[in-house]
């Protein structure tokens, strides 16, 4: 029924003008999409304000191929970027800012394996795919040459097309996205 659900959707809404842009997002023009949606899923850089809201930063310069990071310049290694979340607490926010502080948040440090795995897995949500040069420039070479190899499997079995560029999933690959992420990642 889940499966016969999403192409009833995307039928349905065909007919009414709406295209879908995304595994469970629809417009009826590329100007009605959501640009933050859009890119969050192209992992482009974003900046949360509040509490409880979430920034991502790119590293970047192009991925090392030994899988080392560079520096950020407080001694950790700033791989594939960093992703930071304001907690939740209103209170402490406000205790924060008015102490002339910075409100209480928490860190993650991305390796170039986890903005890959990200890459592909929101890439295969959306219309516009896996962005290979960018998955190479922020990943490396060898890691996004498995990628590629994998694909061509998928493209054969009509769930991706390849393009030169990336990798596009087709309506039955997205409906599989998630399964197809892992057959990417091996």
């Amino acid at each position: 029924p889940g499966d016969d659900l999403f192409f009833l959707t995307h039928e349905r809404l065909g007919e009414l003008g709406f295209t879908g842009y995304e595994v469970s997002s629809f417009a009826r023009s590329a100007d009605d999409r959501s640009r933050h949606n859009l890119a969050t899923w192209a992992h482009k850089p974003y900046l949360g304000v509040g509490p409880g809201a979430h920034s991502y930063v790119p590293a970047y310069g192009r991925g090392r191929e030994d899988g080392q990071g560079r520096e950020d310049g407080q001694g950790r290694e700033d791989r594939g970027g960093r992703r930071r979340w304001n907690l939740p607490d209103l209170d402490g926010w406000l205790r924060a800012l008015e102490a002339g502080g910075i409100p209480p948040f928490e860190e993650e440090i991305l390796s170039h394996s986890q903005v890959l795995l990200e890459r592909i897995m929101l890439g295969l949500r959306c219309t516009e795919g896996i962005d290979l040069q960018a998955c190479e420039r922020d990943c490396g070479a060898a890691m996004t040459s498995c990628v590629r190899e994998r694909a061509v499997r998928l493209a054969e079995q009509g769930q991706v097309v390849m393009d030169g560029t990336g990798i596009v999933p087709t309506l039955d690959g997205m409906a599989l996205a998630d399964r197809l992420a892992i057959e990417l990642c091996g």
